[in-house]
This record gives C-alpha cells, sequence and structure tokens, in this order.
C-alpha cells in the first residue's frame, strides 16, 4: 500500500470499502481530481464500457495507464489508445492476470524449449455456474484470460477467428461462445467459456506433436503427458504414455502484475515488451533494406570511378558524380518518408499485420533515418575512394560508441522508436566525421593533377 497514492470509485459502497482497506489514503468520487493529481500512475478496474473513455483521458493527461482487460470494446477504440500512448510515451498496459501465472510462465516454457515439439492444437474451456454481468457478455469477461494465454503461447497472431454463442438469461447478451482460431502454421485454437453450466472447470490443453500438456486451474496442477500418435508403415499407432506432474511456482498472479506496472512506472519498459516491440522494430526496419540494397548497388558500382577521377586528378567529375549519387539517395529517402506520412497505416497493414497499423511513428523514423543512410553514404563511399582506410575507423567506432550508449539512453523510455532514433544520431555523428576527413583533404584536392 506504500505506493498508492489515492482511490477513485463513483459508488458510496466502493469508497467504504477503499477508506475500510486502505485508511489513510485520499478517497474521491471525481476521475478530474485524478486526472489533476500528480500521481504517476492510473489503475482502471471498472466495467469495460468504461475502459476507452477512461484511459483515453488517463493517457491524454500523461499519467501511466494499467487498464484491467479487455483494454476497449472495439479494435479501432484499443487501436486509438495504443496511438494515444506512442504520441504521448506513457505505459500502457492491459491487465491479462494469467499471463503472471506461475504455471501458465512455466508452460510456455515447456512450448519455447521444444518439449511438446512442434504444436498442433490447443483448447481452453472456462465454465462454471457463476456471476451473470449485466454490462458485458461472457466473451468479453472470461475468454481474454484464454486469448491472451494462446497467444503467448504461439508468439502470433491468428489471421482467421471465428466465434458464435448464444444468450439464454438476457437478451443479446451472450452467456456461452464457443470461439476458433487458426494460424498461420495450421494450428487450431478453440475457447469454451460459460457461466452457464453445471461444472467449475478452468483448464487448457496444448496438444504437441510429442507430448501433451494439461493445466488444471481450479486443482493447480500442471500434468505433461508422454502420448501421442504415431505413424508406423501407415498406419497411425496411439503411444498412450503416462503423465507427470510439473511443478511451479506459487507466487500470487495478481501481485505479480500489479509488481510488473510498478517496475515499468520506474524503468519507462512495458512488462512483455521486448518480444512484441523487437518483432516489430525488426520488420519495419527491414524496409529500409529495400532503399540500402538498391543505393549500395549504386555505389559499389561507382566507387572505382571515384577512385579513378580521384587519384587522375579530375576532380570536377569526382564531384559532379558525388553529387548525382546523394540526390537520388536524397529523391529515394524523401520518398520513402512521404509514403509513410501519407500511406504509413495501410503500408503496415499490407506488408505485416493489422495491428502494427498504430505505428505509423516508427514506421516514419525508420524512413528519416534511411533517407539519412541513402543520402550519407555517398561520403563514406566518396572517403572510400580517396583510400582513407585507416581515417575511417575512428568514425565507424564512435558511430559504433554512440549507438550502443544512445540505446542505452533512449531505449528503456522510448522502446522501437528510442532504437531508432540513436541509430539516425549514429548516422548523423558518422556522417560529420566523413564530411572532417573529406574537408581535410580539400586543400590537397585542387592541387591534384593527372598522373602520366
Amino acid at each position: 500500500m506504500d505506493c498508492l497514492s489515492l482511490v477513485c470509485d463513483a459508488t458510496a459502497s466502493g469508497r467504504a470499502t477503499a477508506a475500510e482497506v486502505a485508511p489513510g489514503v485520499p478517497v474521491t468520487e471525481e476521475v478530474e481530481a485524478v486526472l489533476a493529481s500528480d500521481v504517476s500512475g492510473v489503475v482502471i478496474a471498472t466495467p469495460a464500457e468504461t475502459h476507452y473513455e477512461l484511459a483515453r483521458r488517463a493517457l491524454e493527461a500523461g499519467k501511466d495507464v494499467f487498464v484491467e482487460k479487455p483494454l476497449a470494446l472495439t479494435y479501432e477504440q484499443g487501436s486509438r489508445l495504443v496511438g494515444l500512448s506512442q504520441q504521448h510515451r506513457p505505459i500502457l498496459m492491459v491487465g491479462h492476470v494469467l499471463e503472471y501465472h506461475p504455471a501458465i510462465v512455466r508452460l510456455n516454457g515447456l512450448v519455447r524449449d521444444g518439449v511438446l515439439g512442434k504444436v498442433q492444437d490447443i483448447y481452453s474451456n472456462r465454465l462454471s455456474l457463476g456471476e451473470v454481468r449485466r454490462e458485458e457478455n461472457i466473451l468479453w469477461s472470461f475468454a481474454p484470460h484464454d486469448i491472451a494465454v494462446i497467444l503467448r503461447l504461439m508468439g502470433t497472431m491468428p489471421f482467421r477467428v471465428v466465434a458464435c454463442g448464444g444468450s439464454y438469461v438476457q437478451p443479446n447478451i451472450p452467456d456461452v461462445t464457443i470461439t476458433g482460431l487458426l494460424f498461420d502454421n495450421g494450428v487450431r485454437a478453440h475457447i469454451h467459456v460459460s457461466w452457464l453450466d453445471p461444472f467449475r472447470e478452468q483448464r487448457l490443453v496444448v496438444i504437441g506433436q510429442k507430448k501433451m500438456a494439461s493445466l488444471d486451474d481450479v486443482d493447480k496442477k500442471l500434468v505433461l503427458f508422454d502420448r501421442r500418435v504415431d505413424v508406423k508403415e501407415g498406419m497411425p499407432v496411439p503411444f498412450p504414455g503416462h503423465g507427470e506432474e510439473v511443478e511451479f511456482g506459487r507466487e500470487e498472479p495478481l501481485r505479480l502484475e500489479c509488481q510488473a506496472f510498478l517496475r515499468a512506472i520506474t524503468t519507462r519498459r512495458p512488462h512483455y515488451q521486448g518480444e512484441r516491440e523487437l518483432g516489430l522494430f525488426a520488420a519495419v526496419a527491414s524496409l529500409m533494406a529495400i532503399g540500402a540494397t538498391f543505393m549500395s548497388a549504386l555505389w559499389q558500382a561507382a566507387t572505382p570511378r571515384l577512385a579513378n577521377d580521384y587519384h587522375e586528378g579530375r576532380m570536377g567529375s569526382f564531384w559532379r558524380l558525388c553529387l548525382r549519387l546523394f540526390a537520388i539517395g536524397a529523391v529515394l529517402g524523401a520518398a520513402g518518408v512521404v509514403a509513410a506520412a501519407i500511406a504509413g497505416r495501410e503500408i503496415l497493414t499490407l506488408m505485416f499485420r493489422p495491428e502494427s497499423a498504430c505505428r505509423t511513428d516508427l514506421l516514419i523514423w525508420v524512413m528519416i533515418t534511411a533517407a539519412v543512410q541513402y543520402t550519407g553514404g555517398t561520403l563514406s563511399y566518396a572517403v572510400m575512394a580517396m583510400r582513407r582506410f585507416w581515417d575511417q575507423m575512428p568514425v565507424q567506432v564512435a558511430c559504433l560508441v554512440a549507438t550502443v550508449l544512445l540505446c542505452a539512453a533512449l531505449v528503456p523510455r522510448h522502446g522501437s522508436v528510442g532504437a531508432i532514433w540513436a541509430q539516425l544520431i549514429a548516422y548523423v555523428v558518422s556522417r560529420l566525421g566523413f564530411v572532417l576527413l573529406i574537408l581535410r583533404d580539400l586543400p590537397g584536392m585542387g592541387r591534384r593533377v593527372p598522373t602520366s
């Protein structure tokens, strides 16, 4: 409770409970009081239909936000919130508590280490005769837990999702749903959720080519089964091996989740940012390679002529060729920046995935960095043509050191954008170094005469 500064609840009963649980902590019913306060982070645990509006206001107020699942009720709303977090740079964290469950973490490790072999099928049952919600249906209430876990296990998004269900207690509020997810590697996942069931079951089963795993979250058991079906002489042969219980930590997932949010506020590193951000950064940054390949071919083809012109004293021809290469790089780089600014969302959706469309800021910075690379690369090849090989070493070392130091300073706070900023600044540093090398040699250039 040491980190709790303020509690906001619209109901009198909620405020009374807060005063009892956290005596001495100020309690208010006004959201504006929270947004105007000096608190660093805001936790939103309210009905699902209020998540988007409250999270939007908190992000616009510059607060770090931890919002209970679901983040929002539509993809468009969720995308806007992610865009706001990238624009204002606060932490935006969604409360998928099962991602912190020690058993889920252990199961994820088994899948990643290849213990189960190639994953073939996943299913999850979350059933009970539980509290029936009036604000949200069973899909929004229960299924996000299982969807988050399955996406974590698969490490990618499905390309097809089909959900069906029925409303029996209240009109237009489904009490039972079955959701199917199909991934591009052929894996299918099935999620059955219900609060209208005679049994209480919370079970996740992962079927692998070598082994199978079952997590029973009611009995708190994770079991690894050495069971599979082999094909021998063209015939499927079941292998009914035994099950072995797998140990996992007993820490409280909610506590671990809250601690992760506090660490994110302190370190400016969102939990689980690494995998997703690194994958997206690598994918978007790979677009730089398209233009770099073209420019590299031009530079390599022009280098022998540059070297010949320089050492034969034809400095006019040397500089004209450098300017042409510089102009080509500038036009290519400018085209990339304009395309990213005008059609960034469409480019990211077409080349990657729809959820990447909100990162147009990253794409624009990548294209700006690419423009510097395409234009400034001419300087490095010009120095190479001048045979200043050893003089280039300090410049390259300075670029490397600048990249490392800038990444250490910028990535924790700004994520992937910080990484591209570090690369951009390092590029500028190296290009300035090449300019100094050329300027140092400039007096001698004017006195060069053709060799016999």
